[in-house]
C-alpha cells in the first residue's frame, strides 16, 4: 500500500483548517414492497433526487481538485474506510473531501489538530489499562484453576488445530475473564494431545510412519462398467441439496481395497443405524464406480444397492497388494480379489 502524503490522511490533516459543509447520505432510497402507483412515483421522485445530490456532490468534489478514495472508490477521504453516511469538508485550499460518520465524529469534530492528538492519547491510555487489567485478571483465573500448563507459549503457538483453538481460548479467557468447566477439561485435553502427541499410526495399513488421508498403501479405484461389491467404513457424511428440491445423504467410504468412494449413503443403511453417526461404521453395497480424473485413489458410487450394515471389527484393509505397474485393469482386478482371499 502506497504511503499517503496528502494532507487529509489521519497522520497529517488539522481539523482546524476545514469548514463543514453538510451532511452526506449514499444510500438509495429503497422500493416500497407494496409500491401502488402514488408510492411508486414518489420513489420515483426521491430517486432522481438522490441521484442529482450525488451528482452535484461529485462536481463538488471534482471541483475542488482533490482526486482521492471517494473520487476512486467511494469510500472516506480520510481513512479509506466504506461508509454510508458521512459529511462533505472544504478545506482551506479550497479542496472538497467526503469523509465517513465515524470519522466526521471522532476526528473532524475537533477546534485543533492538538485536541484530537490529546483525546486520542487518552483513548489509547484508557484502552491499554483496560488491556492490562484484563490480562490480568486471566493470569489470576489461570492460577486459581491450575491451568498454567495449558496456556503456554508452547501450545498456544503449536502448528496445528489444537494450537489455534487453545490460542483462541485464551483471548476470549482475557476478553471475558472467565470460562466454563468444560471448555477447561477441553483445553486441557487439547494441550495435553499436544505435549504428549499419540504416536503417528496409519488407520489403513498401520504403519507409524503416516496417516490415512496420506497412506502410500492405498490403490487405484477399478476402471470396469460391471457392478461390484463395496466394503468399507464410513468416514464422512453430509446432506447435500439434490435437483428435485429434497436433500440426500451422501458419504465417503473407505474401502478394504484401498480407494476411498463419494456415494449416496443408502435408506437400507440409514435405517438400520439408531440416531444419526454413521461415521466409522461398516457397510456393504453393490455399485458401479468411476475413478475421478483428478485422484485415482479416490471414486464415485453409483446407484447402491443390496446394501446392508456389517460389523465394523470385521473389516480388514488390504495394504498388501501389488502396485498396478503395467498391470490392465482386469488383471488389477484380479490381484484385489485375490489379495482378499488371502487374508
Amino acid at each position: 500500500m502506497a504511503k499517503r502524503n496528502d494532507h487529509h490522511a489521519p497522520s497529517t490533516f488539522d481539523p482546524a483548517k476545514y469548514a463543514y459543509e453538510g451532511i452526506v447520505d449514499l444510500k438509495p432510497p429503497m422500493l416500497p414492497l407494496e409500491a401502488d402507483e402514488c408510492a411508486l412515483a414518489y420513489y420515483n421522485e426521491a430517486f432522481k433526487q438522490w441521484q442529482k445530490d450525488r451528482d452535484a456532490l461529485r462536481d463538488r468534489v471534482n471541483a475542488g481538485g482533490f482526486k482521492g478514495n471517494f473520487v476512486e472508490k467511494a469510500t472516506c477521504d480520510h481513512c479509506g474506510a466504506w461508509f454510508q453516511y458521512g459529511a462533505e469538508y472544504k478545506h482551506d485550499d479550497g479542496e472538497v473531501i467526503v469523509v465517513g460518520n465515524i470519522c466526521a465524529d471522532n476526528a473532524f469534530g475537533y477546534d485543533t489538530r492538538r485536541a484530537y492528538d490529546a483525546a486520542r492519547a487518552s483513548k489509547l491510555h484508557k484502552g491499554r489499562k483496560v488491556r492490562i487489567a484484563k490480562f490480568i485478571a486471566a493470569a489470576a483465573f489461570i492460577k486459581d484453576h491450575s491451568i498454567e500448563h495449558v496456556f503456554t507459549a508452547a501450545t498456544m503457538e503449536h502448528d496445528s488445530k489444537g494450537g489455534r483453538i487453545l490460542d483462541e481460548m485464551h483471548d476470549k479467557l482475557i476478553e471475558w475473564g472467565t470460562i466454563s468447566e468444560k471448555q477447561i477439561a477441553f483445553a486441557k485435553k487439547l494441550a495435553e494431545e499436544i505435549t504428549n502427541p499419540a504416536p503417528l499410526v496409519c488407520g489403513f495399513c498401520a504403519a507409524a510412519d503416516h496417516d490415512h488421508k496420506t497412506c502410500p498403501n492405498r490403490h487405484p479405484v477399478p476402471v470396469t462398467d460391471a457392478r461390484i461389491e463395496i466394503t468399507g467404513i464410513v468416514r464422512h457424511t453430509e446432506w447435500r441439496d439434490n435437483q428435485y428440491g429434497g436433500s440426500a445423504l451422501k458419504a465417503i467410504v473407505e474401502t478394504v481395497d484401498g480407494f476411498k468412494l463419494w456415494t449416496t449413503l443408502p435408506g437400507a443403511i440409514q435405517d438400520a443405524v439408531d440416531g444419526y453417526e454413521y461415521r466409522g461404521i461398516g457397510v456393504r453395497f453393490m455399485a458401479k464406480v468411476e475413478r475421478s480424473d483428478r485422484d485415482e485413489t479416490f471414486g464415485f458410487a453409483k446407484r447402491p444397492t443390496k446394501a446392508s450394515v456389517v460389523d465394523a471389527s470385521t473389516i480388514v484393509f488390504n495394504p498388501r497388494l501389488p502396485e498396478p505397474g503395467d498391470k490392465t485393469d482386469a488383471e488389477l482386478r484380479d490381484a484385489l480379489i485375490a489379495a482378499r482371499k488371502a487374508l
